[in-house]
Parts: C-alpha cells; sequence; structure tokens
C-alpha cells in the first residue's frame, strides 16, 4: 500500500522510504527533550534544525537534518532547551558580565591612521600606546631616570 508524505504529497512504495523522507522533509516538529520539555522546532532557510540548547556552542553554524539529531545531540551533552529568545538574551548576558574589558579594534583601513594601529576604547583616536608609556615596575627598569 503506497504512503504519501503530508509534508510535500510525494508517494512511497513502502513504509520504510516514507518514513525515511519524512525525516527530512517534515517543516515543524514538537517533541520532548531529554529534560521532559516540549520543544518546538522549525526549518531554517538551510533546511536544518537549529539548536538553541543550553550548551555554550550552541547554536552551530550548521544546524541538524533531522529532528533525531537533534535530540541526541541534546541528550548526549545533557542540556536543556533554551530557545532562540533566552540564547540571545543569555549570551548578551554573558558578555556584559564576563568582566573583560571590551575588545581591541585593529584600525587597519583608516587612511589617517598607520596601518595596524591599535586602540584600546578608553584611549583617545589617534594615540598609541608603546613601551614609553609603560610603568617602570612592568618593564622591570627605570627608563626616565
Amino acid at each position: 500500500m503506497p504512503r504519501t508524505c503530508k509534508e510535500c504529497g510525494l508517494q512511497f512504495d513502502n513504509r520504510g522510504l516514507h518514513d525515511s523522507h519524512w525525516k527530512k522533509c517534515v517543516k515543524t516538529v514538537t517533541f520532548v527533550a531529554p529534560t521532559g520539555e516540549d520543544v518546538t522546532v522549525t526549518r531554517d532557510r538551510n533546511g536544518t534544525f537549529v539548536c538553541y540548547c543550553s550548551h555554550d556552542k550552541c547554536p552551530k553554524e550548521n544546524g541538524f537534518v533531522t529532528v533525531g539529531a537533534l535530540q541526541r545531540h541534546m541528550k548526549t551533552l545533557k542540556t536543556t532547551w533554551l530557545g532562540p529568545e533566552k540564547k540571545a538574551s543569555e549570551a548578551e548576558g554573558r558578555a556584559e558580565s564576563s568582566g573583560q574589558p571590551p575588545a581591541l579594534e585593529i584600525d587597519i583601513g583608516n587612511p589617517q591612521m598607520s596601518a595596524g594601529t591599535i586602540h584600546t576604547p578608553k584611549m583617545p583616536a589617534g594615540m598609541v600606546q608603546d613601551e614609553t608609556m609603560r610603568s617602570p615596575s612592568l618593564t622591570g627598569h627605570d627608563e626616565f631616570g
């Protein structure tokens, strides 16, 4: 008895071919995560399911082709589902609370600055830190006296 894919209408001669196709064709799926929460995922424009779990490397650049692969990923890493909104706010919170200074800017395209000039956010533009600006206690000798 032929089986028809409810997503795209293709027909298959047997259940195995149908089920294999459906796993790669279905657009939106709701499943129960290993931690018991209901998760609804929709394929992105690349045709993959993007993972927004609590793992620090998610979401990955490449999503998962099947929901089963996404479920195995979460089970193996013992993660919880955050969803795109919580994952984005978590990432913003980590950046703000890290206590790290803002990243350095390397200016290689500004014709008014020499190529490769490094600017720290608290240093006025055009000012460059070099060895003469370091504290004598950091260099191990007193350059000024």
